[in-house]
């Protein structure tokens, strides 16, 4: 029996790798609070438990997508439900950028944490900036590399961009 191009057995092991990535997410999610709050306390840098709960997720969320869409490839699903690995790698990406942004506000916060109590305004201004520009970098490039895996070619816009600002 074939539904939507795909066999019986291989709806049974989608279902499987659905229930296996969720259930993945979640033992990660629980398993890592703590190694990452030990961590941190080891550091003895005050960061928002927010901040540390946003680490947890996108961390899960990253591997508990990385399973699904290992699993998806090795059930071998046809080219009609193609969408589904293309929209795991973006969230994939999506995963990544965010985590990219957790620890960056994380070395950012480690980094005010360890100024003196004499630290310039300098310090204090410069900071903050380098945090907004390395967000502005790591965006930029996920858009890169999001665009990459979708196949899209940004070569001839990425060479008229560079022309047009000479």
């Amino acid at each position: 029996v074939t539904i939507l191009g795909l066999e019986f057995w291989q709806w049974i092991l989608l279902l499987l790798n659905v229930f296996v990535a969720w259930l993945i997410f979640k033992i990660i999610r629980y398993v890592v609070y703590p190694i990452v709050k030990r961590a941190i306390d080891m550091l003895k840098v005050p960061i928002p438990t927010s901040i540390v709960l946003d680490a947890k997720r996108a961390l899960s969320l990253i591997l508990s997508s990385l399973f699904f869409w290992w699993g998806l490839a090795w059930i071998g699903i046809p080219e009609m439900l193609l969408v589904i690995l293309v929209l795991t790698k973006v969230l994939i990406w999506f995963s990544i950028v965010w985590l990219l942004f957790i620890a960056t506000d994380l070395l950012a916060q480690y980094i005010l944490s360890r100024q003196t109590s004499g630290s310039s305004k300098a310090q204090d201004v410069v900071i903050p900036l380098l945090r907004k520009i390395t967000k502005v970098a790591v965006f930029l490039l996920a858009i890169l590399f999001i665009a990459d895996n979708l196949n899209i070619h940004l070569t001839c816009l990425l060479a008229g961009v560079g022309i047009g600002g000479i």
